[in-house]
């Protein structure tokens, strides 16, 4: 019998476990590199439930969120709302169609979301933090762990 890799071994292992590889893994949120302002893990709970829809500047935050079925959407749901994806991607939905929705998020893919941030200084969203790691033009602005 051939020797595993040890990444392979860790994936089994996971697996076995009942947690999946890209479950795994730690979300970077991230900003555009321009934008130098921060907010605390708690100011982007309410950001992410729409509390707050506004930069200190007065400008609308462009809000990005990953499809629910993203494991580092699962991750960042889980860490900063307290929900699981599916439940949170169900109450955005609901506010959408109750037109409750004061700052809609938009939901993209990861390498969408890294061009929408590079493109814009208002815009935030959240990546797996090995792929924000090699992303030109965006600065983490806070790592989750899982």
């Amino acid at each position: 019998m051939r020797p595993r890799p040890a990444s392979l071994t860790a994936a089994l292992l996971l697996l076995l476990a009942g947690i999946s590889p890209a479950v795994a893994e730690s979300v970077a949120i991230i900003v555009n590199s321009e934008n130098q302002q921060n907010f605390t893990m708690q100011e982007i709970k309410y950001i992410y439930s729409e509390y707050i829809v506004s930069w200190p500047s007065g400008k609308r935050i462009e809000r990005y969120d990953l499809p629910p079925d993203d494991p580092a959407r699962e991750v960042f749901t889980r860490k900063v709302l307290g929900l699981s994806a599916r439940v949170a991607a169900l109450e955005e939905q609901s506010r959408s169609v109750n037109n409750s929705a004061r700052n809609p998020s938009r939901e993209k893919r990861a390498p969408l979301v890294a061009a929408a941030i590079v493109r814009s200084a208002n815009a935030l969203g959240y990546v797996s933090l090995p792929y924000a790691q090699s992303l030109v033009g965006v600065r983490i602005m806070h790592v989750i762990k899982e």
